[in-house]
């Protein structure tokens, strides 16, 4: 009963392999696999093992889970076996994805889109802002060039430092953290670009509704830091 009251059953794999699927596919966080003969070793009074995997590609919930499946395995001990008797039941625990726990395996992936949001959001909600406090937006729209090229000329530079912070986050956390580079390298880039466009086109918006500086720096701190944050 306290089992299911803490955790929601997400499935009933067949296996280790089947049970990794449902972490990668973000459906389950934890797995409980109870050997063969669990019921019948319990009866005999033979103490019996179970495995329970701990998604750890999120440090802060693995310790959480961590702490409520040990909470689980000794009280079920102490119902079977009374206050000092020995423990009938073993967990022994596994982490997968993150064996060793490391907080950088989660948070410099998270420091890469807070510093992407963050930075392009701020600088770009600036650009168009300090034209029309400066009065030369008319001159701009008075010259040849069209409207889509003075606003991709804006971006450009902006894409551009996007770019080199993200390649700077990574590399400084694979360097100094050790923060593995795993999967489709062409397939982050292109998520990469799609977010940071994204961002600049927020920041686009807010430059070109708010029309000041200082209201539209406000407006893009309240619409980044807070949301970047919990997504991140």
């Amino acid at each position: 009963m306290l089992f299911r009251s803490t955790f929601r059953v997400a499935g009933s794999p067949r296996d280790e392999a089947e049970a990794e699927e449902l972490f990668r596919a973000g459906v389950a966080s934890a797995a409980l696999i109870i050997p063969e003969h669990f019921s019948r070793d319990l009866d005999r009074h033979e103490r019996v093992s179970v495995q329970f995997l701990v998604d750890g590609g999120d440090g802060n919930a693995a310790g959480q889970v961590l702490t409520k499946g040990d909470t689980i395995a000794i009280g079920a001990n102490m119902r079977m076996a009374g206050f000092g008797g020995a423990p009938r039941v073993a967990a022994r625990t596994f982490t997968r994805f993150n064996p060793s726990g490391k907080s950088a395996l989660f948070l410099v992936p998270g420091l890469a889109c807070y510093v992407l949001a963050l930075g392009s959001v701020l600088l770009t909600a600036l650009t168009v802002a300090r034209e029309w406090e400066r009065g030369s937006m008319e001159q701009l729209f008075a010259t040849p060039v069209g409207r889509l090229e003075i606003v991709v000329g804006k971006l450009l530079p902006y894409l551009a430092m996007g770019i080199i912070q993200f390649l700077t986050v990574l590399a400084a956390g694979t360097w100094a953290f050790g923060l593995p580079l795993r999967g489709s390298v062409p397939l982050l880039a292109t998520c990469a670009l799609l977010f940071l466009v994204a961002m600049l086109g927020q920041g686009l918006l807010i430059s070109v509704t708010t029309r000041n500086q200082m209201v539209a720096t406000q407006v893009a701190m309240m619409a980044t830091i807070l949301p970047t944050m919990m997504l991140s």
